[in-house]
Parts: structure tokens; sequence; C-alpha cells
């Protein structure tokens, strides 16, 4: 490592009639230099580079979701039951991987015994001068009797056989093997039915998917267990082709010292005629109200007797019968203990058009509590009495209120 070399400032003696000029002069320098960049050192060949694994907080929660997702009413779409057409035959998982052409070979009569898939893949191909790379073993072992075919089918029954994915790489001539493969879906339509996927992947909690919002494309890291998931989804898409949309916003309100929020009062001045039901559970209580009658007079209602401010709000799209999730740092700050709070949100919607949802509120610990209703398209839902001290034991007196509006898109044929 070469010694870096620094500069020092002299500092001339003054009189001591211009001492105080002298200071102030001197502080300004300083200042100044401070704003000069001081080179970096030179990293010699084989010096020991120690790195920080850990990317800066600011850094790591960079959210380029937030103009699509975080606005409730954003898809364009505000009718109880709209309509999207779509070509549904278009809705394909494609791997994504680069995989160059395999030379033409046929394998006539393979046979081996309790072998690793790549130990079997080593030994089929050695005649072909192809090696083979496992990525991420070891893998499972598996027997084989008078293998027949082209050398790619072959190679791909074993593959599947040991969940596990191939690639060949013409230049190095190798086949790389790996326990995961990145595929792509490139989403038809409105960006409806993009974000009903990214929810319900992200709900079955496979958290390896990236929207690429431009290309209207998700691209995501598998393996064979979540990539039969995201295939049952498609499918699902393509036989019950509905989806509900929730517009979600999470408040938080701050009663005056030592009171608490009257809901009998707030409700009454909303409107008792307008709850069609009321649910309690562990913790807090859900009502329920029709589509003409929504909740959001209701945070101007208890701020006349609470301070109460909008923490998050955005969308969730949720295919019916899939779950989905809210985060609510993902629309808010993701700094603050909010952030640990989700909402999960599981629609089924039956044949008499009855709708059987599952709301459950979820946090880093577990789930603190949960609602299950049976309502009927465009009803709205709101919960109370949820205190926010289940995160932050210091921050007591204060409860979340959260409003959640819904609406149904259906995918319809088009050209």
């Amino acid at each position: 490592m070469k010694k870096q070399n620094f500069i020092s400032a002299s500092v001339c003696s003054l009189f001591i009639l211009f001492s105080l000029t002298a200071c102030e002069w001197l502080q300004k320098r300083e200042t100044t230099k401070t704003q000069v960049p001081v080179n970096p050192p030179v990293i010699e060949s084989g010096d020991e580079i120690v790195l920080n694994p850990k990317t800066t907080y600011p850094a790591d929660n960079l959210n380029l979701e937030a103009p699509f997702r975080c606005q409730t009413h954003n898809l364009g779409l505000d009718e109880i039951i709209s309509a999207i057409p779509i070509k549904k035959s278009d809705l394909k998982l494609s791997l994504f991987s680069l995989n160059d052409a395999l030379p033409r070979y046929e394998v006539n009569g393979y046979s081996f015994e309790n072998l690793p898939v790549d130990v079997a893949f080593q030994r089929l191909l050695l005649e072909a001068d192809i090696s083979v790379y496992d990525k991420d073993g070891p893998y499972i072992e598996l027997s084989g009797e008078n293998i027949r075919g082209e050398l790619k089918d072959v190679l791909d029954k074993l593959a599947e056989s040991a969940d596990v994915y191939w690639t060949y790489d013409a230049r190095l001539k190798r086949i790389n093997l790996s326990r995961r493969a990145q595929f792509e879906i490139n989403v038809p339509g409105n960006r409806a039915v993009m974000f009903a996927l990214l929810d319900a992947i992200r709900g079955a909690g496979i958290q390896t998917v990236t929207p690429v919002w431009d290309e209207n494309k998700l691209v995501m890291t598998l393996s064979r267990d979540t990539q039969k998931v995201v295939q049952k989804l498609l499918n699902h898409l393509k036989e019950d082709p509905q989806l509900m949309v929730f517009d979600i916003k999470v408040f938080k309100a701050y009663p005056q010292e030592g009171q608490e929020i009257d809901w009998q009062n707030v409700i009454e001045r909303f409107g008792l005629k307008k709850i069609d039901m009321s649910l309690s559970s562990i913790m807090g209580r859900m009502v329920v109200s029709s589509y003409e009658n929504n909740f959001d007079i209701v945070p101007r209602l208890v701020a006349q007797n609470a301070s109460i401010a909008l923490a998050s709000q955005g969308f969730v799209v949720a295919p019916t019968g899939w779950k989905v999730r809210f985060d609510v740092g993902r629309c808010g700050r993701m700094m603050s203990k909010d952030s640990e709070l989700s909402v999960l949100i599981n629609p089924i919607i039956k044949p008499d058009k009855r709708i059987e949802t599952d709301f459950v509120l979820d946090s880093l610990s577990g789930e603190i509590t949960s609602f299950k209703t049976v309502s009927t398209v465009g009803d709205n839902f709101m919960i109370i009495g949820l205190p926010t001290n289940v995160f932050n034991k210091q921050e007591t007196g204060s409860e979340y209120v959260i409003t959640i509006t819904s609406r149904i898109i259906r995918l319809v044929e088009g050209k």
C-alpha cells in the first residue's frame, strides 16, 4: 500500500491587535479546507480490501414501486365492476435464463444407479466433451435404466426429476446446474393485471419477483416448487378471471391526553343506519358499510376530538381465492415502527355474488388480529381500536384507523 502525502498548512503569527480578525480568518480557512476533496488511497495489487456488505439504510429502502402503488384509485378503474380485455393465452411463464443450443446427440441405452444428478450428467456428457458445473449442490441421487432419446430431452427429464435446472454455455462447452432459474411473465392488458400477479406471487411467499414497469413485465427467480405455484396462478386466472382491488388508508389517531376516541359518538355522527355489520376479534373491531356509504368521512369526524394523520395509503389487487398483502411501510415511512404492520387480504367471490374475505393484521412478530367477513360487491371496511403500542411500547394512547374500499375487475377475452 502506498503511503499518502498530506500537505499541512502553516499558520502565520499575527499581531495581538488583530487576534479577533485572525481567528475569524482561520475559521473560514479551515472551513474552506475541509471542503477540498481528499484523493482516495491507491489500491496496490495484492492488497487486502475489506468491504462492508451492508448497504446504507436509504439505499436498502429505495422504493421504485411507490409512484404506481401508493395512491388509492390509481388504476383508472373506479366503477364497482370493471372489465379489462386481455388475450389469456398470452399469460405465460417463460424461462429468462440465457441458454445456448445444445449439439445434436442421440442417447442410446444410458443406465446408472444412485448417482447425484450432477454426476449422472457428467457421465452422460463425457463422450460429447461437455463439462458440468454444479452451482448449488449437493443434489439428490437418481437411478435410470436404458434411457433413450435426444440429448436435450434426456437432460430435461433428469433435471426435472432432481428438481434442478440446466443451461448450456456453448463458448465454454459447459452445462450449468442450479436449483433455481430466472423466469419472466410478459403481462398483457391493463396494469391491474400486473399488480394482481405481483401481489398474488408475493402473497404466496415468493419474494424474488421484480416488476419491470416500462415493459409491463415481471421477472423472478424460481425453484421447481415455486414455479409450480406461479403456473397454478396463471392457470387460475384463465379459469376464474376475477380480480378484487382493495384501496387502503392507514391513519394514526392521537386523542387528547387521558382520553380515548368515543367511537360510539363517531359512528352515530357517521350514521348508525349506514353500518351493515360490526365484527369483534382478539384486538380491535371491524365495521362494514355498503358502497354508497364510504368511510372517507370518518377521519374528519375523528379529527373533531383527536389529532389524526395519514400514515400510509395505496392498493393491492387480489385474484379471487389468492392471498395478498399491503405492507404499510411500502407506502409510508420505512424508518417508523408503522412499517412493521401489514394488512393481509384473501377474498373469495362465490357464485351467488357473495364475497367471503379474510382480513389479517400482521407484523414481523406474527399475527395481531383477524376478521372474516361475508359481504357484497363494493362494500367498505374499517378497522378501529387497534393500539399503536402493539409495535412501539413507548407510544401509548394512540390507535390505528384503517379504511378499506373494494371493487371487482373482470378479465374478458380480447384480441
